[in-house]
């Protein structure tokens, strides 16, 4: 659909008891310089610059249950992220995994003069 890299993954979020829920899926790619993540059931997007993004996922990783969030003003979205190691109840081997999704925000004029702001 557009960029290079493109893959699909399950988006997914964290339960009330700390459980893994599906809740659609996110088309990621790259392209000019930033990471897209699409709910095309939502017609979403959300686009992270890839050094941003880079950056947050050597932090998650090195951190394990490390959270980003981002908020792409242009596109009145927010990306939640949260890497997680689980070690299940009844024992054995613990659980690594990802819970990302994308949703709509609401972005205050403010946040939106200070974003203007910083990138000019």
């Amino acid at each position: 659909m557009g960029g290079e890299n493109e893959f699909k993954t399950k988006a997914k979020k964290t339960g009330t008891k700390g459980e893994s829920t599906t809740v659609g899926e996110l088309r990621i790619h790259e392209s000019k310089g930033e990471i897209h993540f699409h709910d095309d059931v939502k017609n979403l997007k959300c686009a992270v610059p890839v050094v941003t993004w880079y950056e947050m996922w050597q932090r998650m990783w090195k951190e394990v249950n490390g959270e980003f969030n981002f908020v792409d003003s242009k596109n009145g979205t927010a990306l939640f992220a949260k890497v997680s190691c689980i070690q299940p109840e009844s024992g054995g081997k613990s659980i690594s995994d990802i819970h990302i999704y994308i949703d709509e925000t609401d972005v205050s004029e403010e946040l939106k003069a200070m974003s203007k702001f910083m990138e000019e």
